[in-house]
C-alpha cells in the first residue's frame, strides 16, 4: 500500500471512529431526544412518525451497534494496512443501509431510517472505495 493510500485509510478511519463514538453516545445518552428531532422532521415532511420512546432492547442494540463500528473505524486508523477492520465496517454499513432502506419502503416511512439508509450506504460506498479503488487495483497488478 502506497503511504498516501495508508494516510487516507487511517484519517478516514480516525473521522468515522470518532463519528461513530458520538452518534453512539447520543443513542445511550439521549435517545428520546433523537428520535423527538426526527420524528418532528419527518412529520414536516408529511413522513410517518415513531411509535413512542425508544424501547430498552432497541437502545442497548443500538449502542452495541455503534461499539462495533467505532472499533472498526479505530482499528483502520490504528493499522490503515489490515484491510480486515473495512472490510467488516462495510459489510455492517451496507447491511444497515439496506435494512433501513427496505423498512423505509415497505413499512414505515421514518425521515431517520431513509437518513440512516443514505449516510450508512455512504459510509459503505466510501470504505469499499479505499479498499477497492484505483490505487488498490494497481497495487495488486505489482504486487
Amino acid at each position: 500500500m502506497t503511504p498516501v493510500r495508508e494516510q487516507l485509510r487511517r484519517m478516514v478511519g480516525g473521522v468515522l471512529c470518532a463519528a461513530f463514538a458520538l452518534v453512539g453516545a447520543a443513542f445511550l445518552l439521549v435517545p428520546d431526544r433523537v428520535l423527538s428531532v426526527f420524528d418532528a422532521w419527518s412529520r414536516s415532511a408529511g413522513l410517518a412518525t415513531s411509535a413512542g420512546e425508544p424501547a430498552g432492547l432497541y437502545v442497548v442494540l443500538t449502542v452495541a451497534y455503534m461499539y462495533v463500528v467505532t472499533r472498526l473505524a479505530w482499528s483502520m486508523f490504528r493499522r490503515p494496512d489490515d484491510p480486515g477492520p473495512a472490510r467488516l465496517l462495510v459489510h455492517a454499513k451496507v447491511a444497515s443501509a439496506l435494512l433501513s432502506f427496505g423498512v423505509f419502503f415497505l413499512r414505515q416511512p421514518h425521515l431517520i431510517l431513509l437518513a440512516n439508509g443514505i449516510v450508512d450506504g455512504s459510509i459503505g460506498v466510501l470504505v469499499m472505495l479505499l479498499l477497492k479503488g484505483p490505487a488498490a487495483r494497481e497495487e495488486e497488478r505489482t504486487a
